[in-house]
């Protein structure tokens, strides 16, 4: 089977989860004996070809003005402003790159699967349907929603029925008929596409998960776990204030807990400097900056992941339960259907100190080997092979059902 697989970047590229989500999906293709291909944007602006791992990656250059994320938009003055604004317009639907990917995708794939396309446009869809190509597409973001992929500004989620939202989202919502075959990475992700207008004519319709990847591991976390020491929290992400990690540090200043929370991750120089100041009286927060995950998370007993922001699924979920590791997290996005409360953590409201101290203190009442277990056994259901399997069975149905047309 030929599979061209398209995102917005690849390895090693890494921006977010999407792109290791993609990676994994490749490089476990090809293990299945699949031919594939990746069609992702160069950060150079030179067309290429090379391989990783036996994936066969064409980088090419954006058709506008600048490739978001990895090339300067021209800062916050009034030119970066404009030069923005007319690369959202372009990228609307990319007329241009239309055409230029029409000459490009010249192979015969069996599958065209697409995945975050900011940069590309949906015009990719007509591309493929034109060539008479299945289309798989799996939401990994907001884009389809809104150009900035979050669907979230001026600290609050914005809501996919204001007219903002469906005038942004409207001719991408059109093009959305062109796909066969829908996958969202949460049900959350999935249904939100769904109820509002997207994908009407899909012949599949489903939910895939991502994996964990290679930190998938099968051990007992009661042997790390130290009473003595108090409860080591700790939170893994963008400090950001859409992680919601200011309010939670907020609240664990008035917790009666012996405790500390281990803060991992990078984030805006004044935002960090503005937490660090908060906690600067207070050794029980403490900054560790980028760590390696392995090493983290041996250093903690619970995870907090208290994101305001409708997260599309929350990999770190999955990943801190395959060490083990239970969450107490906002019931928000994917993030409330990954955990189970009471089991493999809890939830709670982040808007709601009081949710939160309850999360808190039914976590101290709740046996630890309890829930590390009930964390290992669920992580077993997000491993590498179960996430392509479930691919490679869309992909075959897929297929089968066009054949027989």
């Amino acid at each position: 089977m030929k599979v061209l697989i398209v995102n917005t970047f690849y390895y090693p590229h890494e921006v977010g989860g999407a792109e290791k989500s993609v990676r994994i999906l490749a490089e476990e293709l090809v293990k299945k004996g699949c031919d594939v291909t990746i069609l992702a944007l160069s950060d150079d602006g030179v067309k290429k070809i090379e391989y990783i791992n036996d994936v066969k990656i064409q980088r090419v250059p954006i058709m506008n003005l600048y490739v978001p994320g990895l090339q300067d938009g021209g800062g916050s003055g009034i030119t970066g402003k404009l030069k923005k604004l007319f690369w959202h317009f372009f990228d609307y639907y990319n007329v241009v790159s239309y055409f230029y990917l029409s000459k490009l995708i010249n192979e015969d794939f069996d599958i065209v699967h697409t995945n975050n396309v900011s940069g590309f446009s949906v015009a990719v869809w007509n591309v493929a349907r034109k060539k008479n190509i299945p289309i798989v597409h799996t939401s990994r973001d907001y884009y389809l929603f809104n150009p900035n992929c979050t669907m979230y500004s001026n600290g609050e989620n914005e809501q996919p029925d204001s007219l903002k939202i469906k005038l942004l989202s409207y001719v991408k919502k059109i093009q959305s008929r062109k796909v066969d075959a829908y996958v969202g990475i949460s049900h959350f992700i999935h249904d939100l596409h769904i109820e509002h207008g997207f994908f009407p004519k899909a012949l599949f319709k489903q939910v895939i998960y991502n994996s964990i990847g290679s930190n998938f591991i099968d051990n007992d976390r009661e042997s790390f776990y130290r009473d003595d020491e108090g409860v080591r929290f700790g939170y893994l992400g963008r400090l950001d204030s859409a992680k919601g990690i200011e309010n939670i540090i907020d609240y664990l200043k008035t917790v009666d807990l012996n405790f500390t929370l281990m803060i991992a991750g990078k984030g805006n120089a004044s935002f960090v400097e503005k937490l660090k100041r908060k906690c600067s009286q207070d050794p029980r927060f403490i900054f560790i900056g980028q760590t390696e995950i392995s090493i983290f998370f041996k250093k903690i007993d619970c995870l907090i992941c208290p994101s305001i922001w409708n997260e599309p699924m929350g990999r770190v979920v999955i990943e801190s339960f395959s060490y083990g590791i239970p969450v107490i997290g906002n019931n928000v996005g994917g993030i409330g259907e990954l955990i189970n409360s009471g089991k493999t953590g809890f939830l709670f409201d982040i808007k709601s100190r009081d949710s939160f101290i309850d999360a808190i203190n039914n976590y101290n009442s709740t046996e630890y080997g309890y829930l590390s277990r009930n964390c290992i056994e669920c992580s077993k259901e997000f491993t590498d092979e179960i996430y392509v399997d479930r691919y490679m069975e869309l992909y075959n149905s897929l297929l089968s059902y066009k054949s027989i047309r």
